[in-house]
């Protein structure tokens, strides 16, 4: 331990451990709680993958329709390399949950969370009309995840409040 320095001290998780020696510790339940909010850490991040896709995809639509001439076409791509950078960052945020996931107990075949690589980070656009081949070209797994299981009524009533609000912000 460096007091001078606390920040690069190594916190110990239950993730940090395998299954036996967190039972040895007694870090059973708080591993049964880090579980629970990587999982939710983990369905965040893909939600906000996803939009950030979107967001992506309707600016670069944008760009193209819309941007004329040197100066305003650097800029929009300065910006679109920045929407780029949030699907990055969204993909690493899940990449470490499902580290954490796998580490407490996850299966690795785990339809729901699966591993996800950087040459899926995209989605057809909605907002333009298919190109050729567009119809035999499926979207990356992470499209058709459904919600989390194992929610309670209100837990799924609140699901589905957020996702039709995500759905008509991104819409409007």
């Amino acid at each position: 331990m460096n007091a001078a320095e606390p920040e690069h001290d190594r916190l110990l998780l239950p993730s940090d451990f395998n299954e036996p020696r967190r039972q040895f510790l007694g870090l059973g339940e708080l591993a049964k709680v880090k579980y629970t909010l990587r999982e939710g850490q983990a369905h965040d991040t893909l939600d906000k993958l996803r939009l950030a896709i979107q967001t992506f995809n309707h600016n670069v639509k944008f760009k193209i329709n819309q941007v004329r001439g040197q100066g305003p076409n650097t800029r929009a791509q300065a910006f679109l390399r920045t929407l780029s950078n949030d699907k990055i960052s969204a993909a690493d945020k899940y990449r470490t949950a499902r580290a954490a996931l796998l580490a407490l107990g996850l299966s690795p075949d785990d339809l729901s969370m699966q591993p996800l690589l950087d040459n899926q980070l995209w989605c057809k656009n909605e907002s333009a009309a298919p190109a050729q081949g567009d119809t035999k070209r499926e979207d990356p797994w992470y499209w058709s995840v459904g919600r989390p299981s194992g929610l309670s009524t209100e837990e799924e009533a609140e699901w589905q409040v957020e996702h039709k609000d995500a759905f008509h912000i991104l819409m409007s």
